[in-house]
């Protein structure tokens, strides 16, 4: 309930000043940036572009500020691939099993947001190709732990609550949605704002419970 509050509370403050979500956006990118100096320094890691076996077989949690990311990149694909994508992460988001099926933003074994992938997908790392490619059972390797423990925790513990809630939130994908009429994706938050965030510029709208909590 604690949870819903904040989500509720911070969608409220980007109603107000929908510059926040560049903001939220900009530390959402400085984690990744000491996230991936960490993974750049490690030695003997097997992954390589066209590597695609862990993209395979889950719906990816991410969270919030992740998610606006991931959403803004897609906003800036031609208004025909857009729609292809939103076509597979409609179909996606229906299944009930996704064993042997590919993530919706996976083309040609490469990621359509490949830089703003969210923490899951940056950190899944292997030594040994083999054991993803056989689906034998993954174990993290050490080091991840220790960017959890050393980078994300205090970065997310610097950040004022309701707006932390937003980095410790996760949200599968297949929680991205596509607004048909005007051709773009889309968050919705806590169903009280509804966030359009694109390349050039972020829209706002308020939901359903925007008159209750927004007083709109």
């Amino acid at each position: 309930m604690e949870k819903l509050k904040n989500l509720i509370l911070a969608a409220a403050g980007i109603y107000r000043q929908p510059e926040l979500v560049d903001e939220i956006i900009a530390l959402q990118e400085e984690l990744n940036q000491q996230i991936d100096k960490q993974i750049n320094q490690q030695k003997g890691l097997a992954c390589q572009k066209g590597c695609s076996y862990c993209c395979y077989g889950w719906n990816v949690q991410m969270t919030i500020p992740e998610m606006l990311m991931v959403i803004r990149d897609l906003n800036s694909f031609s208004p025909e691939k857009r729609i292809k994508i939103a076509d597979r992460i409609y179909e996606f988001s229906n299944l009930n099993d996704y064993n042997g099926v590919a993530c919706p933003l996976l083309e040609n074994s490469l990621c359509l947001v490949y830089e703003s992938r969210p923490f899951i997908c940056r950190t899944y790392s292997s030594y040994d190709v083999s054991l993803c490619e056989n689906r034998k059972e993954f174990v993290f390797p050490p080091f991840v732990e220790k960017i959890i423990k050393d980078i994300v925790l205090p970065f997310e513990e610097n950040i004022e609550e309701p707006f932390r809630t937003l980095f410790e939130t996760k949200v599968p994908i297949s929680n991205i949605k596509f607004d048909y009429h005007r051709g773009l994706f889309y968050l919705n938050l806590a169903n009280t704002i509804k966030i359009i965030p694109t390349p050039e510029k972020t829209e706002i709208f308020p939901l359903e419970f925007a008159k209750k909590y927004l007083q709109t």
